[in-house]
């Protein structure tokens, strides 16, 4: 499939994060309307969400795509200590709301963009968020992983070389009240169904979408199902909070 032109953002934005590190932000669509803060997941950069920048979902809301610390165009501190711990990651995004004054956002993460997404629940809560929506992401991972779900990943070296550090964020989700959408693929290799059942288990207030096919992109393979998926729950969570 050839990738669409990009399109013209609206404002490229520079937020100073945790310990002074520069994050840069790119914002499309409406600035008179809701926004959506998608968080990428490891090794992409804002550009991940190319196919959301224009059409229907950017008539509706305002998006707003920051490149992670370390990625993109992000400033890349060099010391471990900025990377292998919460702290930095949930700074960030705090950050990223408070200083683009950004009104009860709907936090969209991805792969390990939602585990920013779970750390920074586990931090700061919901209150300065309407929803969160989890797609191709788990709350455990290394040893806490769910024995399937290890067994699985295992059969496939790359797939298993993803693992960058233990987690367990079972127990933090259970206090998430927000409105949450969760998506998966029924054959994905990279985060299989018993990671999304667990996630599901840990969040048994959030909205579940089962798409049939194992791709771990599902915002660039099929976007425009993505699209109105993400579009129609943020309408509701919006419509819930007023």
């Amino acid at each position: 499939m050839t990738p669409p032109a990009a399109a013209e953002p609206n404002v490229t934005h520079i937020v100073t994060g945790h310990g002074g590190t520069r994050l840069s932000g790119t914002e499309f669509g409406n600035a008179d309307v809701p926004s959506i803060l998608l968080i990428h997941g490891r090794s992409q950069c804002h550009l991940s969400w190319l196919q959301q920048f224009s059409g229907p979902l950017a008539e509706r809301f305002r998006l707003i795509a920051p490149d992670l610390r370390g990625h993109g165009q992000s400033g890349k501190p060099a010391e471990p200590a900025a990377y292998d711990n919460s702290p930095p990651w949930v700074r960030n995004i705090a950050a990223i709301i408070d200083q683009l004054g950004l009104i009860r956002p709907l936090l969209v993460g991805w792969s390990m963009g939602g585990r920013v997404l779970m750390n920074y629940l586990r931090v700061h809560g919901e209150a300065a968020i309407s929803s969160a929506a989890y797609f191709g992401t788990a709350a455990t991972s290394g040893r806490h992983r769910p024995a399937r779900a290890a067994v699985q990943r295992s059969s496939d070296p790359a797939v298993a070389a993803l693992d960058m550090y233990e987690a367990d964020l079972d127990a933090d989700l259970g206090s998430t009240n927000c409105p949450s959408l969760i998506t998966a693929r029924a054959r994905e290799q990279i985060m299989p169904m018993a990671l999304t059942d667990e996630l599901s288990g840990a969040l048994p207030q959030a909205e579940t979408l089962i798409y049939a096919d194992r791709v771990h992109s599902p915002f660039w393979k099929g976007p425009e199902r993505f699209n109105a998926d993400l579009s129609a729950f943020a309408a509701r969570s919006q419509e819930a909070g007023t």
